[in-house]
Order: structure tokens, then sequence, then C-alpha cells
């Protein structure tokens, strides 16, 4: 029976002193109750910040024609108008499913030493001026969290790279201010769009490194 469970345990030799020395070395037996996470879709998710830029870019185009030419009938105006009310909604849903991969990445390392819970990491994004400040635990403490959690337990994955979602964070916040200025905002919009696409990229990779429950089903 010792000898079973010792080979489930990894642990090698045949003295009481080197059985203590190696399970010493062992990581912490993860708890599964916390363990429960879904593979996330790169390509999913992928679809709604280039949708998002996509209709940015030709909404902005016919808005410039707009001032440049008159329209005498309407129509263009009539499809400014509709595009932008696409733009609105697709941007809509690029919170709600942000929301949603920000959730399972922040569940993907509940075993009890994380620093929030996936409820509160997405829920206090939504609180006006405080967000601010969370953004920085949400996204560069999530990095600190997940890199602890993979060395906690041995896992063979990839670090994230915290000083990335940070510049991620201050581009975008550096931009949403600047952007009614025409050159300044457009240089700070786009290094903030590819940064992001990046750093979706490296939170995909990140949850989908960890070990998958068997119970648990790979949904986008």
């Amino acid at each position: 029976m010792e000898k079973d469970i010792n080979e489930v345990l990894g642990v090698q030799g045949n003295s009481d002193n080197d059985r203590d020395t190696q399970t010493d070395m062992e990581s912490p037996p993860l708890d599964e109750s916390f363990a429960r996470h879904r593979r996330v879709n790169f390509n999913f998710y992928l679809t709604f910040p280039v949708g998002a830029i996509i209709l940015n870019v030709i909404v902005g185009l016919l808005g410039i024609s707009l001032t440049t030419q008159d329209d005498p009938g309407g129509g263009l105006i009539g499809v400014v108008l509709f595009l932008t009310f696409v733009a609105f909604v697709w941007h809509i849903l690029c919170v709600i499913f942000g929301a949603r991969l920000l959730y399972f990445a922040w569940a993907s390392i509940q075993d009890g030493h994380a620093r929030t819970t996936p409820g509160k990491a997405v829920g206090f994004s939504f609180i006006p001026f405080f967000n601010l400040y969370w953004v920085f635990h949400m996204l560069v403490g999530y990095t600190t969290d997940y890199n602890n959690y993979i060395d906690r337990y041995k896992f063979k994955a990839t670090p994230l790279n915290s000083g990335l979602f940070l510049t991620l964070i201050i581009l975008s916040i550096v931009s949403v201010v600047l952007v009614r200025i025409p050159v300044v905002g457009f240089l700070l919009v786009l290094p903030s769009q590819v940064v992001g696409l990046i750093c979706l990229k490296a939170l995909c990779d990140a949850v989908n490194a960890l070990p998958l429950d068997s119970g648990e089903e790979h949904l986008p």
C-alpha cells in the first residue's frame, strides 16, 4: 500500500530519509474544488477586438467623407449612423465577452491563494472611477498570482509578463484621455490595440497551459 502511494506521488527511494526529503520537495496538493476551469479559444475572442477595429476604421473614413463632400440625398449619413449603431452594439459584446474571458482566467487559479475571486475581479471593474484603480489588480495582479500559481504547483507553463499588461493599462488610459487630439490620439490608440491583442493571446495561452479537469468542457 505504501509503495503504491509513493508511486502516485512520484517518490522514489527505499530509505525513510529519502522519502521524507523527496516528499518535502513535492508541490502542494491541488484542491480540485478550486481548480475547475475551461479551455478558452483565442480565435473566438480575437474576433471581437478585430471587428471593433474594422468598424471604427470604416466609420471614421465615412465620417471624413461627410466633411469633405456633399450628401444631398442623405444616404451617406444614413450609412454612417447605421454603422455607428452596429459599432456601439459590437463594443458592448466586446465588453461582455472580455469580462467572460477574465472570469475564466481568474477561475483557473482559484486555489485559496488568489487575491480575489472571479466575480469580484470582473464586477469591481464596472464601478466608475474605482475601476481605474482596480484594473491594475485585475490584470497586473493576475499575472503575479498566475506566476505564483504555476510555481507553487510546478506546472510547465510560461510565466506571464506583468510589464506587458501594465503597458496595456497605461496606453489605454492615456489614449482615452487624449483621443480627441487628432494625431496624438491616433498614435496612442494604435499601439494600445496592438499590445491589447498580444495580451489577449498571452492570457488565452496562459489559461490553456493549465491542467484541465476531466469533467470540464472545452468551450470558447
